[in-house]
C-alpha cells in the first residue's frame, strides 16, 4: 500500500515537472507554426518546452498564419529574427527578446510597442497598424526604419544615428527632423502633412532616394546646400523649395493655470502658468511672461510664477519671443488678499519713470498697469501735459519744449495715484 502510494505521488510530482517546463501557448495557430518547425520542436512531441524555446536562435516567421495571440514568443529568449506579418495581433510582449535583430511585425491590429529592451534591433518594419508613436531611444543600430500606413502624427530619430532606410508614407507626420541621420540612403516622406522638414546634415551623394510628394504645407525645406539639393531631390511637391534656413515662426499661444486653475485664493498665494506653443517645430518656441491689471493686481516672474498681491482679476500674457507678435493670454481672478497700502506701494514699484534726470523725452513704462491717467506737472503747480486711459505699454512725453528744472509725474491708476519727481536739465 505505501509502495503504490509512493508511485501515485512521484508519477504526480514527474507530471507536474514536465507540464512547468512546457511553453504556454494560447493559440492554436501559433502552436501549430511552432509544432511544424523541427528546428524548434526538436524532440517532434506535442508540446514546445522551454529548454527547446531558449535554445532556438535563428528566425520565427509565422506570416500569413491567422494568429491572433503571441503568448509564449517571450520564452525564446535567445530569437534573432521574428517575421509574424498579416496577422491580427493586438498587443505583443518582446521585452525578454533582447537578441532580436530583426522585427517584421506590419499588417496587424497594433497600437502600441515596447522595443526599449531590444537594443540589438537592425531592423524594424511596422507598417500597416494603428501607431500614432514609437520610442525608438534605446535602438540605436537601427538601420532600416518602415512605419509607412500608420498614424504617426511625429517621430523622434535622434538616437538613430545608424538609420539607413526610413520609410514612412501615408502617415499624418507634421514635422520631420532627420538632421540626425546622415546616412539616410532612402527616406520616403510623401503623403502626410508635413509643414516642417529638416534634412541639415544630409548629403545627395548619400541620399539618392528621396519622396517627399504630397505634402501640401510643406513649403520649406532645411538643408546644407540650396543647389545641390534642388539638383538631386526632385520629387517635391511646387510649393516646396530648399532653403538654409527655413523660419518657422509661432502662431498660437494657449495659456492657462496649472492644472486649469485660473483662480488664486490665499493671502500671497501663488500659481504656476502654463503656455503651449504651436507648431512645436517653430525655430523658437520660448515666450516671455507679463501680467496686467485689470481690476487686481499680481506679479510674475520669468517661469511664470503668478503670486497675488491684491484682489480683483489680472491678464496673464505669454508673448512669443521670435518676432511673430503672437500671444496669448487668461485671466485670473484673485481674492483675500490684504489690501491695505499693497495696491499703493505696489503702484509705486512697478511704474518706471526714465531717464531721470532727461534733457527732454521721458518714457513711462504703464505695462503692469495698463489704462492709467498721466498728468505732468512744473514745480510752480502747472499742468504741461496729460493723458487719459492709456492703453500703451509704455509713454513717451516731451518736454523739450519746457524749460529746466523739476517736474513731478503723477499717475492715477483706479482711485489711487502716485508721483514720481524727475529732473530736466
Amino acid at each position: 500500500m505505501k509502495k503504490s502510494l509512493l508511485s501515485i505521488i512521484t508519477l504526480t510530482i514527474l507530471s507536474f515537472g514536465v507540464t512547468a517546463q512546457n511553453v504556454n501557448i494560447p493559440d492554436a495557430n501559433f502552436k501549430t507554426y511552432l509544432l511544424g518547425n523541427p528546428s524548434i520542436n526538436i524532440n517532434s512531441d506535442t508540446e514546445i518546452q522551454v529548454s527547446e524555446a531558449t535554445a532556438f536562435t535563428g528566425q520565427i516567421d509565422c506570416s500569413n498564419d491567422g494568429i491572433i495571440d503571441m503568448t509564449g514568443v517571450e520564452a525564446f529568449t535567445s530569437l534573432d529574427h521574428l517575421r509574424c506579418a498579416n496577422n491580427s495581433i493586438s498587443s505583443i510582449d518582446l521585452s525578454q527578446n533582447v537578441s532580436l535583430t530583426i522585427l517584421q511585425i506590419s499588417s496587424n491590429l497594433l497600437t502600441n510597442l515596447d522595443v526599449s529592451q531590444n537594443i540589438n534591433l537592425v531592423q524594424l518594419l511596422i507598417a500597416d497598424n494603428n501607431f500614432t508613436s514609437i520610442d525608438l531611444s534605446q535602438n540605436i543600430n537601427l538601420t532600416r526604419l518602415v512605419i509607412q500606413d500608420n498614424n504617426f502624427t511625429s517621430i523622434d530619430l535622434s538616437q538613430n544615428t545608424a538609420l539607413t532606410e526610413f520609410t514612412a508614407h501615408n502617415n499624418n507626420l507634421i514635422s520631420l527632423d532627420v538632421s540626425n541621420n546622415s546616412s539616410l540612403v532612402k527616406l520616403y516622406c510623401l503623403q502626410n502633412n508635413l509643414s516642417s522638414l529638416n534634412m541639415k546634415n544630409v548629403s545627395t551623394t548619400t541620399l539618392n532616394n528621396f519622396y517627399a510628394t504630397s505634402n501640401p504645407n510643406l513649403t520649406c525645406i532645411q538643408v546644407d546646400n540650396v543647389a545641390n539639393a534642388s539638383a538631386s531631390w526632385t520629387n517635391i511637391d511646387a510649393v516646396a523649395s530648399y532653403s538654409l534656413d527655413c523660419n518657422y515662426l509661432v502662431n498660437t499661444i494657449s495659456v492657462q493655470g496649472q492644472g486649469g486653475q485660473s483662480t488664486i485664493a490665499t493671502l500671497g498665494g501663488s500659481l504656476q502658468m502654463d503656455a503651449g506653443v504651436l507648431p512645436t517645430y517653430a525655430n523658437d518656441t520660448t515666450y516671455t511672461w507679463s501680467v496686467t491689471s485689470v481690476t487686481g493686481y499680481a506679479l510674475i516672474d520669468n517661469n511664470g510664477l503668478l503670486t497675488a498681491q491684491t484682489d480683483g482679476t489680472v491678464k496673464v500674457v505669454a508673448t512669443a519671443n521670435d518676432g511673430s507678435g503672437v500671444s496669448g493670454d487668461v485671466v485670473v481672478t484673485i481674492s483675500n488678499q490684504s489690501n491695505v497700502g499693497v495696491y499703493e506701494q505696489a503702484l509705486k514699484n512697478n511704474i518706471l519713470v526714465y531717464p531721470n534726470p532727461t534733457k527732454g523725452n521721458v518714457t513711462i513704462d504703464l505695462s503692469v498697469f495698463k489704462k492709467s491717467n498721466i498728468s505732468v506737472i512744473s514745480s510752480i503747480g502747472k499742468e504741461v501735459f496729460k493723458a487719459t486711459n492709456v492703453t500703451q505699454n509704455k509713454l513717451e512725453i516731451s518736454l523739450i519744449e519746457f524749460s529746466n528744472g523739476i517736474y513731478f509725474v503723477q499717475i492715477q491708476h483706479r482711485d489711487k495715484i502716485v508721483t514720481q519727481r524727475i529732473v530736466k536739465q
